[in-house]
């Protein structure tokens, strides 16, 4: 700014202080007016939130203390502090709450309370009062009651006191203190002299600068402009890093520490801001960013500092809360140097004090930072300097925005000096403030002590002096060069942590090391794999004889011979080997593609490969010499087995292993044996490794912790056991390894130690003594778990890149620890933690870990590009050395420890593999369909990492290639568990890919979740979230979505049940949504009855089930049982179970079914209970399936004992004979088990299983039934060609010992594809994708595009209705055959629609098959195809029992076991479950039929096809449809397509009700397309038009027929087509400058011109917002009578309101549910006319010739529709209630009778017909609350029969009306029924009568201004009599404009109004009467 602009603008700003000292300017404060409420100022009202938000309610509460001696007069000083008080209205104020908002209020003057305490005499009185100080400052103020000022005066002695002054925060800051003091001394004084102290008046008060401020709005625009520009994009937090998490809910507790900077300093300071043009302020300020970033690792730093608040002159008088802050943002990027840094901080400061005056608040509320209680908005350090000069520092009591303290009181003739009360409170991260004295800068660093630690804070004021004494050495330095450390702790973290030098544990070869194990323990077991053992003895002359074949082959130092085997004896012989020769060896997986063992073997220079030998033809052959090894080692006889000599030395290379690689390429890292031995030496000692040992050999041979389970036992005489190949990835299987192996040593990556620790089995390896766990990085909530299973067991944790020999750090994890150390460094190794430029950081600083030492290795083999990038010469070490840098940044704790905090590069790890995704990356951009490609690691749901790639291709259809894509190039961790399609990828500013701005690879958009809001809402609520194990739902979620399926909506129903409401399973598949169940959902009283009392005992017919169960093998030996294995509770007693067990069989009668063989096959028999013991106690060291096997052994199928239990300690082992029970029996017994050990009673009982056996087998010889089996014989051709088998022949079948069960899992997020968006891409249910999933597996393998699969249902069919077997125990299961045709296979959502087709065209979900195949006499299936695979889908099975129950399942819940001399009933059986998030597949197969490898390949086929399904679902544009997806159309897909397309964009599709189809005749008929178009316009007042929108938006996506179009132009028929939720259109239009008679002109315009609709597009409803005026809207509704009613439209209105609300004013929202109108369709059509035809043809029997119109003209087409009111005779409406009541007649007769004699009078007839229409409301529950179209319009005969009563001919016309059996004929029906002609109208004049209800909000909202509400409407008729009911009658006649004159119309009113006249007139007695008042009339 040039010095004239200073000037000109230093004028302005004097002239504005003048003009507001004189009260002048225009924004001067003035007095607000205390009759309306006092609103708070912005920096009180955050105070006030915070104070309801927080527990603790002194963290705002500004203790004072000070010590007082001398002769104090006590009374002058309370009069004072009493007048004072009185002065400021401030300090006599609370607040209150008014209509929503707090607001001040002022209490009237008083006398200040003053709590004097006597102390004088007690021996401790010093130390009371230290305790007492404390406590008043801990002691909370109560901002609603008061006071929020407190004195006490502590009485030590005569002249001796301590004066405690507690405020709070919300009323005074630091400069209201020098105030307060000022004006209590003059007061003091004269109270004390005895004179009046009368001070000057105030001319305003705290609370009319509250009001100002809070009407500056407009003032501040530009302040507010310019801080939203600076601060754009800040980062929410910048802090020193803390030393614990921040905490949800801070205490605010703080504490303190002083530091100085010494004279010299602090001037060099000062001399450099006179230098620069800058302040001793900035200065400070830049050595504080520059720390600060260098701590927190950015270059974006935000620091506040705190401003009076009192730049007006106004206030400089005034006590209260004016501090504010202002935020200093500092860009450091660059590595700029001090100077240049400081002139950046000039610019800062200046720039944000010349903005001061904007309220912090304002801005928070402007820019809404991410919130949380323990996070300062904007910024979290605060930082003041004052430039006192020489003051005294001993009452520096705060330093930070708000503090208090900085003033002390002075009165005459007393010394005041602090008081020290011990308490601290802290409102941010940091707060620092220093202070010029004589002797230098005064830090005071006030901290949060919920984050920090005193030693964090004080290195901190280390690292400030520090760096503020160098940078003003050598201000031109970058900052980056600049020391942060002191020289004591440059010494620590360079030299003292890193004094880790070991002689001589590096002086031998690995391969030395082992041989002489061989020497010392020559017989101790060296190696087992399964029943296999080599001794060391035999492990050494194996290694040498094979070292001799290598060396032939050219083996030798630094020459690569590499192994890829899987993991057995002959391959630890086979490592040994390798090293004896001399050579270098690298392993190799050989489960990876050959094309990367190809480029693997090249780029490592192998000479040679060793392999097994059945996988020499996975191996490139034609590249190297193979020698292939056998169990046996046969191909060593003969070879010497002495060690060969090879010359090798410790610095030779050792081993080679490859990472991944950021270029495309992996790269290998040679290692010596020098390094390799130092780590064997530290682990050997750290450990205790010793010949007792026994390790579990089982990581992956491509992870480098694969060598150190080899070779690190076996230099210590321990034992390593080799696990099966791809045993590692089966928990169970090395839970029971390890048992049986007694191993005491095993590694683990973190989550599979997870996986692990969650078997039952973990808990029984009590061998181990140590689990070692790396590869990833560990959680404390793991460390926990592990000592919960493993309490007697030592958890390890294990860091160390292979490029420093695989390990370098080591610390025991105990329990209870809330971070996780890497630990301090290995033996002979250095640890630097060094920052972006190199530099030691300080200790707690996030920074780059390097490591030096021994273990370094050589580099990268043949890449000395990335070797110089990562092996950087080592500046603190040896001349000559190296370290490498690991890219992971850690920070040091203490102690020499570091404690790992992220990556640095892009490197990740994934399940403990490293992984470049540019490696991946190369590979995909390599794919031809692809164009650019991003790979990262995200973070699941469950908090594991998995690997996601982003592509840049046409479509979702290039995914399934792409995986197979990346499957033939690189190993199966480093293919993406998702790969997500982009148009292009986001970049950033500086032209690179945006990370963060890379969509979630789910594209769910989950609407915001509503609560549950109706009692049957919540307690649905509370059904799903047991069944699903979720913790809270919403109303609009959907049951299959969240994880449900047919069993679980079993589970639903029978828990519905036992509280109380009916809900049938199906009920689920047809209100799938929280909000429509509950909505549906019967109360038990008023619902379908329950099935007839059956009597349980007696004969039972099998089920087609059970026929299956014996017709294989021998029903008495192959026997198949269902068990559980149950952990007992603490309390559990034997007894009790025992005696639950009992009371089961007595409840269940299937529990004590017997099976007898007779002559004609076995028969089933329900015995009657007899109390026994169920439960045999075993020894407790007995196992589980011991006792298992106890259990089944007891089994008596003839005696009918089927259920036996065992205990064997605290677990319990009830098995059930599977002819008794299956998965949904499971979940009811184990409820029941639950229940009845907890000591309640059960449910009761639903139909017996007897009863539902029975009714089966009558179906089954139903005839009806018989034709069903044609319907099988066309879905499963009997041609379909069989799988291929690799063994037996065709037809063989082999036992269940034979088979062998492959399994797989599903990735959690593929997981979460098919269940969250799955149901709605496919309108699927899980079980039918896992079909699908099959059948393409299948496609796949076989070749054949027919696939034929047996599918396994639960048979719980809603069958009968009087039959509730939802809490029944037996064998219901259902197969079924399912018979699909696929095409290509690569053809994801053609599969799943084809299974869909498949699954749809079974009738009646398959039970019948079963009953045809077992039951029906005749065989009417025999010959049809026989599936060879069988699909049985469990659904989620981890959540069958509570987590605080009684007892607890030990793994799965429910297990099975068959014989194994049963014979198979298929050759393959697949069974997939969902268990903790997972999809899992277990595929069982007939060993005699296939290979393992080729199921092995066939299961990951299976897991293949469903990742590719769950990708494909993600896809936004999916959506797969079929007619059975809208039964109420009754058309098949083909036809659907054909009519609808692609269905993109459809909800539902369903036909017209009877009354539609009418409306649409009419509409599309006329050539008016407003016909049927009502248009409402009324008056809102005042409105947010945002909120409102939004509101009918939510209304909209709550409500189908919103969003419904009609389709009658090019479909077979017509039909209602709901869209999916989009945007309603919402119309503004702005009328505010317009005149009213403008307005009202155009209003009539608008609602006479309305376009109407086009009814295809849709959706027929349209809103407008019209603004009138500043503060005044009105509201126009266009709707169609196609879709909703008057009656809806009251509702749709109410559901407006309520949501408009809720959005305004932030509220929860109460809607009841509500049915949706489709259920009424469904409903319509089911409904038997035959009761209507009898009525209406009764009724309009004899009736020939249409009632005219009267004075209607003929011939004359149509017009506008308009309106005339009717006048009705003065006090109609009260008599008309006093008639009806006298008569017991309703209001409505009272209308069709006068309507009837009006027209009859003017057709001279007395039998008359016209329309009346009926509200439709009946009939169906719920329709009253239903939006939609349901009002109708039917014919009322009015017979006039002048000689009767007119009160006996009113009832007879209202009896008659009421025997209408319906009111939901359609109007075309009656008219063909009736003898009137097809030619002519029915009737052609219509009564409306509009009684229905409407809210007293809805109501109130339309008529917000007295008759603003107006109306246009129009049917298809010509006269229309509509009548409001109400306390008002209005009647009006809607007319047609061309066939009736307006005179006619009127002279019509007025016959119509003497008619009602002469009904309610006590003098009229009969309808004659009534008649000559309407000819009078029409006469006159």
């Amino acid at each position: 700014m040039s010095g004239e602009r200073q000037v000109t603008a230093r004028r302005r700003e004097l002239l504005g202080l003048l003009l507001r000292r004189d009260g002048l300017a225009a924004d001067a404060i003035r007095p607000a007016d205390r009759d309306q409420p006092l609103s708070l100022s912005f920096a009180q009202q955050r105070l006030w939130v915070l104070d309801r938000l927080l527990a603790n309610g002194s963290v705002y509460t500004a203790p004072l203390a000070y010590r007082v001696r001398g002769p104090l007069d006590v009374a002058a000083l309370r009069a004072a502090f009493t007048q004072v008080v009185s002065r400021h209205e401030v300090l006599r104020t609370t607040f209150a709450v008014h209509e929503g908002a707090p607001v001040q209020v002022i209490g009237d003057p008083a006398p200040v309370p003053f709590d004097l305490t006597d102390l004088t005499g007690r021996p401790a009185a010093e130390d009371e009062a230290h305790e007492l100080a404390a406590e008043e400052a801990q002691r909370p103020l109560d901002l609603e009651r008061g006071p929020l000022l407190r004195v006490r005066l502590l009485e030590l002695g005569p002249h001796d006191r301590v004066l405690l002054l507690t405020m709070h925060h919300i009323v005074v800051d630091s400069w209201s203190l020098g105030v307060l003091f000022r004006e209590l001394r003059a007061c003091y004084v004269a109270h004390r002299d005895g004179r009046d102290g009368q001070l000057p008046d105030l001319p305003i008060q705290y609370a009319d600068y509250a009001a100002w401020q809070r009407s500056a709005a407009d003032r501040d625009l530009l302040d507010l402009a310019h801080w939203v520009s600076t601060m754009r994009d800040a980062p929410q937090i910048v802090t020193l890093p803390p030393d614990r998490p921040r905490p949800a809910v801070p205490t605010y507790q703080g504490a303190e520490h002083l530091f100085a900077l010494p004279a010299v300093t602090s001037g060099a300071l000062r001399e450099l801001a006179v230098r620069e043009r800058a302040t001793l302020f900035m200065v400070l300020l830049a050595v504080l960013d520059a720390v600060l970033a260098r701590h927190a690792g950015t270059d974006d730093v935000v620091v506040g500092a705190p401003v009076a608040g009192r730049g007006r002159a106004e206030v400089e008088p005034l006590i209260g809360f004016f501090i504010n802050s202002v935020n200093l943002r500092t860009d450091l990027s660059g590595d700029p140097s001090f100077r240049e840094l400081l002139g950046r901080v000039r610019a800062t400061a200046l720039d944000a004090f010349g903005h001061q005056e904007l309220p912090f608040d304002m801005l928070v509320d402007r820019l809404q930072p991410v919130r949380h209680l323990g996070v300062h908005p904007l910024h979290q350090i605060s930082f003041q300097v004052t430039e006192h000069g020489g003051r005294p520092t001993d009452l520096l009591l705060s330093q930070v925005a708000g503090g208090v303290g900085e003033f002390a009181p002075t009165l005459p003739d007393v010394t005041i000096e602090a008081f020290p009360t011990g308490t601290g409170a802290s409102h941010f991260d940091l707060a620092m403030g220093l202070v010029e004295t004589q002797d230098g800068l005064l830090a005071r660093v006030e901290y949060a002590t919920d984050l920090y630690d005193a030693a964090t804070v004080e290195r901190f004021g280390e690292s400030f002096r520090t760096f503020a004494q160098a940078a003003v050495a050598a201000p031109d330095t970058p900052i980056s060069e600049l020391p942060l450390l002191s020289d004591r702790e440059r010494s620590r973290v360079l030299e003292e942590w890193n004094d880790t030098t070991r002689e001589g544990t590096a002086e031998s070869c690995l391969h030395e090391l082992i041989a002489a194990q061989a020497q010392r323990v020559p017989d101790r077991t060296a190696v087992r794999d399964g029943e296999r053992e080599l001794t060391y003895r035999q492990l050494d002359a194996h290694a040498n004889a094979l070292a001799h074949r290598l060396r032939a082959l050219g083996a030798g130092p630094e020459r690569v011979v590499a192994v890829c085997a899987e993991r057995s004896a002959e391959t630890v012989v086979a490592l040994a080997a390798v090293l004896k020769a001399g050579a270098v060896l690298i392993v190799l997986d050989p489960e990876q593609p050959e094309s990367r063992l190809r480029h693997l073997l090249a780029d490592s220079g192998a000479i040679a490969v060793i392999t097994q030998r059945d996988g020499r033809s996975r191996l490139p052959m034609d590249e190297v010499p193979v020698v292939a090894l056998d169990p046996r080692l046969t191909v060593l006889a003969g070879l010497p087995v002495t060690a060969p000599a090879t010359g090798v030395t410790p610095d030779n290379a050792a081993t080679a292993v490859y990472t991944s690689g950021s270029t495309g390429a992996p790269k290998c890292v040679i290692t010596p044996h020098r390094g390799a031995a130092n780590v064997i030496a530290c682990d050997t000692a750290e450990y205790e490794l010793g010949p007792g040992d026994r390790l579990l050999q089982k990581a992956p041979f491509t992870f480098d912790a694969s060598m150190w389970e080899v070779i690190w036992p076996l230099t210590a005489g321990a034992t390593v056991v080799v696990a099966r190949p791809g045993g590692q990835r089966d928990p169970m299987y090395l839970a029971r390894s390890i048992q049986d192996e007694r191993v005491t040593l095993v590694h683990f990556v973190p989550v599979m130690l997870r996986a692990f620790l969650a078997t039952a089995e973990a808990a029984r390896c009590t061998s181990l003594r140590q689990v070692h766990c790396g590869g990833e990085a560990i959680t404390p909530d793991l460390v926990e778990r592990f000592h919960e299973v493993l309490p007697w067991a030592e958890l390890h944790n294990q860091y160390g890149p292979a490029e420093v020999s695989g390990q370098t750090n080591f610390w025991r994890l105990e329990p209870g620890v809330t971070r996780i150390p890497l630990g301090p460094a290995l033996w002979n190794t250095r640890l630097y933690v060094l920052d972006t430029h190199g530099a030691p950081v300080p200790q707690g600083t996030v920074g780059e870990l390097y490591v030096a030492g021994m273990g370094v290795v050589r580099g990268y083999h043949r890449r000395p590009g990335p070797t110089a990038e990562r092996f950087l010469p080592d500046p603190f070490g040896p001349s000559g050395s190296r370290m490498y840098r690991t890219g992971d940044l850690v920070r040091w704790i203490g102690d020499g420890n570091v404690e790992f905090v992220g990556r640095a590069d892009r490197q990740v790890k994934i399940r403990g593999f490293r992984i470049e995704p540019g490696e991946v990356e190369t590979h995909l951009r390599a794919h031809p369909e692809v164009g650019d490609a991003v790979v990262v690691a995200r973070t699941d749901a469950a908090g594991g990492k998995q690997l996601v790639g982003y592509v840049v291709a046409d479509d979702e259809s290039v995914v399934p290639g792409l995986r197979a894509h990346l499957a033939e190039r690189v190993p199966e961790y480093m293919v993406p568990s998702a790969i997500v399609v982009l148009g292009e990828l986001p970049l950033n500013a500086n032209g690179k890919v945006d990370p963060r701005a890379l969509p979630e690879p789910t594209v769910s958009a989950q609407r915001t979740r509503v609560r549950p809001r109706t009692r049957e809402e919540v307690l649905f609520a509370d059904i799903w979230c047991a069944v699903l194990g979720l913790d809270e739902i919403g109303v609009d979620e959907n049951f299959f979505a969240l994880g449900g399926d047919s069993l679980r909506a079993i589970e639903v129903a029978m828990r519905s049940a036992a509280a109380g409401y009916v809900v049938a399973p199906n009920q689920l598949f047809q209100y799938q949504t929280l909000a429509e169940l509950a909505a549906n959902a019967s109360p038990a009283e008023h619902g379908t009855a329950p099935a007839a009392p059956d009597e349980p005992v007696g004969p039972c017919p099998l089920t087609p089930i059970q026929h299956e169960f014996f017709a294989a093998g021998d029903p008495l030996r192959d026997q198949l049982t269902q068990y559980t294995v149950l952990e007992l509770a603490l309390d559990g007693e034997p007894s009790a179970v025992d005696s639950a067990l009992d009371r089961l069989v007595a409840h269940h009668d299937q529990l004590r079914a017997a099976f007898t063989e007779t002559p004609h096959g076995w028969v089933q028999e329900i015995r009657r209970h007899e109390p026994c013991s169920r439960l045999e106690r075993l020894d407790p060291a007995t196992d589980v399936a011991a006792a298992v096997r106890r259990a089944i052994d007891g089994f008596d199928l003839t005696e009918g004992i089927v259920l036996r239990a065992a205990l064997t300690g605290r677990r319990v082992v009830v098995a059930i004979h599977h002819l008794c029970v299956d998965v949904v029996s499971w979940r009811v017994l184990l409820a029941d088990l639950a229940t009845l050990l907890r000591g309640g009673d059960l449910p009761p009982k639903t139909t017996s299983f007897r009863m539902w056996a029975r009714r089966l087998s009558e179906w089954a010889g139903d005839p009806t039934l018989r034709p069903e089996a044609e319907t099988w014989r066309r879905l499963v051709p009997a041609d379909l060609p069989r799988l291929p088998r690799e063994k037996g022949e065709p037809g063989e079948i082999g036992t269940r010992a034979s088979a062998r069960v492959v399994e797989a899992q599903l990735s959690i997020p593929d997981t979460q594809a098919l269940l969250a968006e799955g149901r709605g891409a496919f309108r699927a249910e899980t079980k039918d994708v896992v079909l699908a999933a099959l059948a393409l597996a299948l496609r796949r393998w076989t070749g054949s595009p027919d696939v034929l699969v047996d599918v396994e249902g639960h048979g719980r069919e809603p069958l009968f209705p009087d039959v509730d077997p939802t809490r029944t125990v037996g064998w219901f299961t259902a197969v079924h055959p399912v018979a699909v045709r696929l095409g290509d296979p690569r053809d994801v959502v053609g599969a799943v629609a084809g299974v869909r087709e498949a699954i749809a065209a079974v009738p009646a979900r398959g039970i019948g098959y079963g009953l045809l195949a077992h039951l029906t006499d005749g065989a009417p299936l025999a010959g049809a195809a026989r599936a060879e695979v069988q699909l049985n889908f469990l659904g989620r099975t981890d959540d069958t029992v509570q987590a605080d129950g009684p007892f607890r399942p030990v793994g799965d819940p429910v297990r099975a076991l068959g014989e194994g001399t049963r014979p198979l009933p298929y050759l393959i059986e697949v069974v997939a479950w969902i268990d903790r998030d997972r999809l899992r597949v277990a595929v069982s197969y007939d060993t005699g039929a296939f290979d393992a490898s080729t199921m092995a390949t066939f299961t990951a086929s299976i897991t293949g096809a469903l990742s590719d399904i769950a990708a494909v679902a993600t896809h936004p544009d999916t959506s797969v449809r079929i007619g059975a997806d809208f039964p109420l159309t009754g058309l098949s897909t083909a036809d659907l397509e054909r009519q609808f397309g692609s269905f993109r964009g459809i909800e539902d599709v369903y036909p017209l009700s009877p009354v539609q189809e009418g409306i649409l005749f009419h509409t599309v008929q006329s050539a008016d397309a407003r016909l049927y178009t009502p248009r409402l316009s009324w008056l809102a007042g005042e409105l947010d038009p945002d909120a409102y929108t939004q509101a009918w938006q939510e209304a909209a996506s709550r409500t189908p027929v919103l969003r419904t179009r009609i389709a009658w132009r090019l479909t077979d028929r017509p039909f209602q087509v709901v869209s999916e939720p989009a945007e309603l259109p919402v119309a503004r239009l702005d009328w505010s400058a317009r005149s009213p008679t403008e307005r009202d002109l155009a209003l009539n315009e608008l609602l006479a011109s309305a376009p109407g609709f086009d009814l295809e597009d849709g959706p027929l409803v349209r809103v407008t917002l019209i603004r009138e005026g500043a503060a005044s809207w009105r509201v126009v509704l266009e709707t169609h009578h196609l879709v909703i009613d008057g009656w809806s439209s009251a509702i749709l209105l109410g559901d407006v309101l309520a949501f408009y609300r809720a959005i305004r004013d932030d509220a929860p929202l109460r809607l009841p549910s509500r049915r949706k109108f489709r259920d009424y369709i469904a409903w319509i059509a089911d409904v038997d006319h035959a009761a209507d035809w009898e009525f209406w043809t009764r009724y309009l029997a004899g009736f020939r010739r249409p009632t005219p119109v009267p004075l209607a003209r003929t011939d004359s087409g149509t017009g506008d529709h308009l309106l005339r009111d009717v006048r009705l005779p003065d006090g109609f409406g009260e008599r008309l209630t006093g008639f009806v009541r006298a008569a017991r007649l309703t209001r409505n007769t009272v209308f069709q009778a006068a309507w009837g004699l009006v027209l009859g009078c003017f057709a001279g007839t007395d039998d008359v017909v016209f329309g009346a229409t009926t509200s439709g409301r009946s009939g169906l529950t719920g329709i009253e609350q239903m939006v939609g179209m349901f009002i109708n319009t039917l014919p009322l005969r009015v017979r006039v029969r002048p000689e009767r009563t007119l009160s006996g001919w009113l009832r007879g016309l209202q009896d008659a009306r009421g025997r209408m059996p319906s009111e939901h004929t359609a109007l075309t029906e009656i008219a063909r029924w009736s003898e009137v002609s097809r030619r002519e109208p029915l009737f052609s004049s219509v009564l409306v009568f509009e009684n229905y209800p409407i809210a007293d909000e809805v109501h109130d909202a339309l008529h917000t201004v007295a008759r603003e509400l107006r109306v246009v409407d129009s049917n298809s008729y010509p006269l229309t009599a509509v009548v409001k009911d109400g306390t008002e009658v209005v009647v009006r006649l809607m007319y047609d404009s061309a066939r009736l004159t307006e005179s006619a119309v009127d002279q019509i009113g007025r016959c119509l109004a003497a008619a009602l006249g002469a009904i309610t007139d006590p003098e009229t007695t009969s309808p004659a009467d009534v008649m000559a008042h309407i000819d009078a009339v029409r006469a006159s």
